[in-house]
């Protein structure tokens, strides 16, 4: 069964530490993906390919880092940071890959860490295949 979903949040409210809010449904087909709270839920048992472009404003000079969960859980190297500076405009990219191993669904999730910033824009794609 092949599903994907297409969503975008520009008005995002996210704080060091919080999840970034993936907003809402531009494009979907399938079944197997819907939003879920601020994630996405993906329903069905395989691979799901994740990418994900997040625009944000420097507030301060330190290091922003945003890194996909999967119930709660960091997929590794699916992790985007910058070195910021305030009122300096960025957009980062991250991709990932996560699996179901059966029916049960899980959550994927982005979180911000590192210093603050003002997200201004998220856009997220997640594919089943």
């Amino acid at each position: 069964m092949k599903s994907a979903i297409y969503t975008v949040n520009g008005n995002v409210a996210a704080t060091v530490g919080s999840i970034i809010p993936v907003g809402n449904v531009v494009r979907r087909f399938g079944c197997g993906i819907d939003i879920s709270g601020n994630g996405i839920e993906t329903k069905c048992s395989g691979y799901y390919k994740t990418a994900a472009s997040i625009s944000f404003n420097g507030t301060a000079t330190g290091t922003a880092t945003i890194q996909l969960y999967k119930d709660g859980v960091a997929v590794p190297g699916a992790l985007a940071t910058r070195t910021t500076a305030a009122n300096t405009a960025y957009t980062i990219d991250l991709i990932g890959m996560t699996r179901n191993y059966d029916c049960n669904s899980s959550i994927l999730t982005l979180v911000l860490t590192g210093v603050a910033v003002d997200v201004t824009n998220v856009a997220v794609l997640v594919e089943k295949e």
